[in-house]
């Protein structure tokens, strides 16, 4: 599941043996994938379960429920995906939490389906293992901590009373002094990518177990910044991509994982996990 090497066909003929030397680039090449495979499985054998109504059942690495656990996940619980919606459609009362479940699995799965089909991408450049993995998976489940009530109408709400409250207070112009026009644009601008990253700074400083448990796990503290980044990758990224590591804008992982930042919220088509 985690690892396939070269398959031949029950019905073809067996290919003939050669013999490969021990210290031979291609046997050091398989070996390398063989043991980052079965490390991923390994890391990865303690699983957790649920039904999900769309998916069915799923799994998530049992180190995530840590993270589920926690009162700033599961207030997501009382929060519906579709805002006010239910109050016309009825039925349409699945939640921030079981979305975001759902999301993680689908990185999950993805994360493993690309290691699967391209055992290279355990080599250089790019050297995956499963902290790489494993912080895909959390940023697709935290991804949307910081949605308040009624979700995205809510956001609406607040960009367009707060710019009517402040204009109101400073009829001649609010936006005529660069502290003024930055009050504003902090209103008129906010996104729930932003809260959520707060959300899961939160997350960490009120519940140490979570943390020192993905510590003991493996991962270390640079991850935490690259799950931030991957909930809401660089406005920029997109131009300076071009110009190769040098103008590379993340710090919680090298230009050659770009793609890692397409899965969770893709800054290129907006087609991902969520």
């Amino acid at each position: 599941f985690f690892f396939e090497g070269s398959m031949t066909s029950m019905s073809s003929p067996a290919p003939k043996k050669q013999k490969v030397a021990a210290d031979s680039p291609a046997t050091i090449v398989n070996l390398v994938r063989m043991q980052e495979a079965h490390r991923l499985q390994e890391k990865f054998s303690r699983q957790w379960h649920m039904q999900d109504p769309v998916h069915g059942l799923i799994w998530l690495p049992d180190i995530m429920r840590t993270i589920i656990d926690t009162p700033q996940f599961e207030r997501m619980n009382h929060i519906h995906q579709l805002g006010t919606t239910a109050c016309v459609y009825r039925s349409a009362t699945h939640t921030r939490a079981a979305h975001s479940m759902g999301t993680a699995y689908l990185a999950l799965e993805l994360m493993l389906h690309l290691l699967s089909a391209q055992p290279e991408l355990y080599e250089e450049p790019f050297n995956l293992t499963f902290r790489d993995v494993l912080c895909v998976a959390i940023a697709g489940l935290c991804h949307d901590l910081g949605h308040p009530l009624f979700s995205h109408m809510f956001e609406t709400y607040v960009r367009g009373e707060a710019a009517k409250s402040l204009l109101a207070k400073h009829p001649a112009g609010y936006e005529s002094t660069p502290e003024g026009a930055a009050e504003l644009k902090k209103y008129t601008g906010w996104e729930h990518e932003q809260a959520s990253i707060a959300m899961f700074r939160h997350l960490l400083e009120a519940n140490p177990q979570v943390k020192n448990g993905l510590l003991k796990f493996g991962l270390e503290d640079i991850d935490f910044l690259f799950i931030e980044e991957l909930i809401s990758p660089p406005a920029a990224m997109g131009t300076l991509l071009a110009h190769g590591s040098a103008q590379w804008p993340c710090q919680g992982r090298p230009h050659t994982h770009a793609f890692l930042y397409e899965i969770v919220s893709n800054w290129r088509s907006g087609a991902d996990v969520d």
